[in-house]
């Protein structure tokens, strides 16, 4: 019998600035991250993917992309259920096709969770979701 649980593995991706010397910036060490409501996805069943940022000061505009497998996970971006946190900032502007769910934000001192979007099973199997091209610009 076929298993009906697709495992989500979640890669973390840290960002590791570094100061006008070239040399990584002191603890606590500014981070990017992703994770999930739930550390697996049933078929059909949907959880909550989160971007959070933390310890970087001055945060002006962040851009990245949360790359998935398409043929076996959905983010359903018509659908009104994407979490977007406004406020003073521009944007954000999201876009989603064929794996790929790129983002962008700019505004005043970004932290803290920035995003999160519903993500559903779609069939059996296993599918890593990733942070990726993580770019970062401070006032």
């Amino acid at each position: 019998m076929m298993n009906q649980k697709s495992n989500l593995v979640l890669i973390l991706l840290f960002y590791f600035g570094c100061n006008e010397n070239g040399q990584a910036p002191p603890p606590p060490f500014p981070q990017v991250t992703l994770s999930a409501s739930e550390p697996s996805i049933e078929v059909d069943n949907v959880v909550t993917l989160y971007v959070n940022v933390a310890n970087i000061s001055d945060l002006y505009a962040i851009s990245f992309e949360i790359m998935y497998d398409h043929s076996i996970l959905y983010i359903d971006m018509e659908s009104g259920a994407v979490d977007q946190f406004t406020s003073d900032n521009f944007g954000p502007v999201v876009y989603s096709d064929d794996g790929v769910l790129s983002f962008v934000l700019g505004g005043n001192n970004i932290d803290g969770e920035i995003f999160s979007v519903p993500i559903q099973g779609l069939q059996a199997g296993t599918a890593n979701v990733a942070l990726n091209r993580v770019n970062l610009i401070q006032e």
